[in-house]
């Protein structure tokens, strides 16, 4: 599948869409490193390299990478499935289960649970773009995830967004009470998809900034810093479904 998109009178850029292979592991990993998946796994950058190796080379997640000239990924948007592996399997998979056990909301707390025989799956979308990449573009990555994930049974699925500055300010001081889940109508965040799936949510985790970066000899060791919060939304297949085709409607204005 390919897209094309003018700009003015300079030409026409090329999106080719793919599955995401093994070949695409560094740009998928460079990619998550700076969207809100690094909030979904608290901030270790190892579990965010741990979810690309998944989403790269693992049959068991679904996904499309959008490339331009020189096979350069500028977009991936693919799903992990929190309960295909068992504690200790993948290190991406338990740090975003421990996250959402924090939760004390029904779909997120399910979602943070180890697979067992005869239970349920729960997905967590995975992605990241860079900022140029045209909204059109975003959306058509998104439909064909809604393809690929169409038939695959999950009960529910789980996507971290970033939260906007002004909201993440007033809501600081604020928190819902116990056994009550937030309300995701008044969330607002930074890119009209994180809008999109926010509207349609039935719960949100807020999420707060995650660790500072620290190194030795150069190399960064426990984390990365996340600012401003972030929150991890519950929705259902049909709200998922919903929320993808808001983001297509959005995209063609």
């Amino acid at each position: 599948m390919s897209f094309f998109r003018s700009v003015d009178d300079v030409g026409f850029f090329r999106f080719d869409f793919d599955d995401p292979q093994e070949k695409h592991f560094e740009s998928i990993r460079g990619l998550l490193l700076r969207g809100a998946t690094v909030a979904a796994v608290g901030g270790d950058a190892r579990a965010v390299e741990a979810l690309s190796d998944v989403v790269a080379k693992d049959a068991a997640s679904v996904g499309t990478v959008v490339e331009v000239a020189d096979n350069e990924v500028v977009c991936v948007t693919a799903i992990v499935n929190l309960q295909h592996y068992d504690p200790g399997q993948n290190l991406g998979v338990d740090a975003a289960r421990k996250v959402l056990a924090a939760s004390e909301t029904p779909g997120l707390s399910l979602a943070a649970r180890p697979k067992k025989k005869d239970a349920k799956s729960y997905a967590l979308l995975v992605r990241g773009k860079m900022v140029n990449v045209p909204p059109r573009v975003a959306a058509a990555a998104y439909r064909c995830l809604q393809k690929d994930v169409a038939n695959l049974g999950f009960a529910g699925f789980v996507v971290v967004v970033k939260r906007g500055t002004a909201d993440a300010t007033a809501k600081k001081t604020k928190r819902p009470p116990k056994k009550r889940a937030a309300t995701a109508a008044k969330l607002e965040c930074d890119d009209f998809d994180d809008d999109c799936f926010a509207a349609r949510a039935t719960e949100v985790l807020p999420l707060g900034a995650t660790q500072r970066i620290t190194k030795k000899n150069n190399d960064t060791t426990n984390g990365l810093l996340s600012s401003p919060p972030f929150a991890a939304l519950y929705l259902s297949p049909a709200d998922f479904a919903a929320a993808i085709d808001d983001i297509s409607r959005l995209a063609e204005l």
